[in-house]
């Protein structure tokens, strides 16, 4: 907790300072606006100045922090434009984490992999556990040497298995708040691909970020509740946030939900050739580690002004189509997951390209799993949800449904 006020207690101070308590003294002195152009300047550098802060302290805080800048980056009606455009670098230029580091989760996933396809190849040739056992008894009763050597074997075999998967060793191409990509060709298919890898020790960090977040939204709602009328929402709208982050640390379920929006965008006339979603290498693909198919592309939000007002009905059909349509929609369309692709057809048509879906929502009346998809994994609980206050129609509630309080989607 005292990491996180020392973190924010700066930017927090600089704004009190340049939006609450400079204007109220301004008269007092007899501060004066002199020129106009002069003072939207300054205002420009101010705002500017302040982003920055904001962006150093939420990237130093970790993964969490930097989640919420992301969500702030595509909020223009609640943050000024030079503010936007500097929580944007959160979505894809967050500072990396060691090579090395990465090299190691990703072989150590494959390998998981591997194993997983070895077992899963052994059950459809009508192999049973029992005889998985019996081969284990019988490696138990070979002498030490020949496990040694086995041992070294399969040491081996670990180190290699970048090299059997891709034809060299991935190169990094971006950073972000729960993992880093890097670009690979396939050995098999000579097809290249984007490798998302997840930050070591994410969990941990996340639960503890959460955790903080949560202890502040309880001390808010009480506060509120003794100062104010207000319906307390602030613990419940935290943990529907903690939901959506635990079920982005599963990219299994990333993957998953990538391959049907990949399903069903490509059913609807509307999407059909102005969408693409990349393809999943389910083989290759594990909780920690997410191997899709490579599309060269632009942000959106680096494109140029004319290829965004092109593409800007293309983006209403998208998102009406999740969620009038399919019933489930994209619920993390920050730029770092909106790009800027050629069509397949003719080469030069721009085509929107979604990536990242690890965190849908469904309607209230949508569909509970889409065809073919297992049942959604419930994700740990972090707190309590507070369940709502009854009140008059001519009460709290009654304002609160009619706009004047803020209340929480509920499930």
């Amino acid at each position: 907790l005292g990491t996180v006020v020392c973190g924010l207690g700066p930017v927090a101070g600089d704004y009190l300072a340049a939006y609450q308590i400079r204007p109220r003294l301004a008269p007092l002195l007899g501060w004066s606006g002199g020129d106009r152009d002069k003072d939207e300047d300054e205002e420009l550098r101010r705002q500017t100045a302040l982003a920055r802060k904001l962006r150093s302290a939420l990237t130093n805080l970790g993964p969490t922090f930097v989640k919420v800048g992301q969500q702030l980056s595509i909020r223009p009606d609640v943050v000024p434009p030079a503010v936007l455009h500097e929580l944007q670098r959160l979505c894809d230029a967050v500072p990396p984490f060691d090579d090395k580091i990465a090299m190691g989760v990703l072989r150590e996933e494959l390998e998981r992999a591997a194993s997983k396809e070895r077992k899963r190849r052994r059950r459809e040739d009508g192999h049973d556990e029992n005889e998985e056992l019996a081969i284990k008894g019988d490696i138990n009763d070979r002498p030490n040497d020949n496990l040694e050597e086995e041992q070294q074997e399969d040491a081996s075999n670990s180190n290699n298995i970048l090299l059997e998967v891709f034809e060299s060793t991935p190169r990094l191409v971006a950073s972000a708040s729960l993992g880093q990509v890097y670009r690979a060709r396939l050995r098999s298919t000579d097809q290249d691909v984007a490798v998302k890898v997840q930050r070591p020790d994410i969990l941990e960090t996340v639960s503890l970020d959460l955790f903080l977040l949560l202890s502040y939204g309880r001390l808010v709602d009480k506060v509120c509740s003794v100062l104010t009328n207000q319906v307390p929402y602030h613990e419940s709208f935290l943990t529907d946030f903690a939901a959506g982050a635990y079920m982005e640390l599963n990219y299994e379920n990333e993957g998953s939900n990538q391959e049907y929006f990949r399903s069903e965008l490509r059913k609807r006339k509307g999407t059909k050739d102005r969408v693409v979603v990349p393809r999943v290498h389910g083989e290759y693909t594990t909780r920690r580690v997410l191997v899709s198919e490579w599309i060269d592309g632009t942000p959106l939000a680096r494109s140029s002004p004319e290829q965004i007002r092109r593409l800007i009905p293309v983006g209403v059909e998208l998102f009406l189509t999740q969620l009038l349509d399919i019933g489930r929609f994209h619920a993390d369309p920050h730029p770092g997951n909106l790009y800027v692709t050629k069509s397949k057809e003719d080469g030069t048509t721009p085509v929107l390209c979604l990536l990242s879906a690890s965190s849908p929502r469904r309607r209230r009346d949508g569909p509970e799993t889409g065809p073919g998809d297992n049942p959604p994994t419930r994700p740990p609980r972090v707190g309590v949800r507070h369940e709502r206050p009854q009140a008059q129609p001519d009460g709290n509630l009654g304002r609160a449904q009619r706009g004047l309080l803020p209340i929480p989607l509920q499930r």
